[in-house]
């Protein structure tokens, strides 16, 4: 698939950081795939549709709480080839005591796709 940037996709220098929204969410737990490869711009692993718990609580909070939107899940596309190789977000939307505990974890020394993410999600501003 060719690559698009969104206004809310977050870059690192291997990763494309996606959004994982309402509509994407409702078509895996529906199990229209062309839909959510469409609404992705990417390919949807079987691995993703398969973790319909997960899928689900999110899709429950997004419908319960609007705010949590730009905190919701997102895919980790690779740039070359946007092949979604897992994905990240945080489980609430974050208070700033939050964000202040958990970007001292990005200066640990990490490795793996996760590792190249953890700072990339913690740069989303906090409205709070």
């Amino acid at each position: 698939m060719q690559q698009e940037t969104r206004a809310q996709d977050i870059p690192t220098p291997r990763l494309l950081l996606r959004l994982l929204d309402y509509a994407f969410l409702d078509a895996c737990l529906r199990g229209r795939v062309a839909e959510a490869r469409a609404l992705l711009g990417a390919d949807v692993p079987t691995e993703w549709l398969a973790e319909v718990d997960f899928i689900a609580r999110r899709w429950q909070q997004l419908r319960a709480q609007p705010d949590y939107a730009s905190f919701a899940p997102r895919a980790l596309l690779r740039h070359d080839d946007l092949t979604m190789v897992g994905h990240c977000g945080f489980h609430t939307a974050p208070d700033a005591d939050y964000l202040r505990e958990h970007r001292a974890l990005a200066q640990c020394p990490r490795q793996g796709e996760y590792g190249k993410a953890a700072p990339a999600i913690q740069s989303i501003e906090f409205y709070g």
